[in-house]
């Protein structure tokens, strides 16, 4: 499962808050939650130091 929103903005896809609160539960368990929403690109920066 993927989504490039917050877990606090799941609610707008989800209506039932108890229901939501389990599948996160469920979701993050055992796992690793990598946040990937950052201001800059690795990729844009080191194309650009490049040139």
């Amino acid at each position: 499962m993927s989504t490039n929103l917050e877990f606090s903005e799941w609610t707008q896809l989800f209506e039932n808050e108890m229901m939501l609160a389990a599948l996160i539960d469920r979701v993050t368990f055992r796992s690793f939650v990598l946040n990937m929403n950052c201001s800059s690109s690795y990729r844009i920066d080191s194309t650009m130091n490049n040139d």
